[in-house]
């Protein structure tokens, strides 16, 4: 499955910019809860930014779901 997320960059400041600030140890950029229903173990995901801070809006980030923990 293919997943896009859609950061809108007001909301917290994560911007493309901010990427490599935003990166976990082994390269993991995102942590959300909310989402790990949604997703499986390989699934692909890009994330896509918008707003003020953001030009020109678009995909900046793809990469694929390597662990899942609760």
């Amino acid at each position: 499955m293919k997943f896009i997320y859609k950061i809108y960059s007001r909301a917290d400041g994560f911007t493309p910019a901010v990427i490599a600030k935003r990166m976990f140890r082994g390269g993991l950029l995102l942590r959300w809860d909310r989402y790990l229903e949604a997703v499986s173990k390989g699934d692909e995901v890009w994330i896509y930014f918008r707003g003020p801070n953001v030009t020109p809006p678009g995909i900046y980030a793809k990469g694929r779901v390597c662990a899942i923990s609760n």
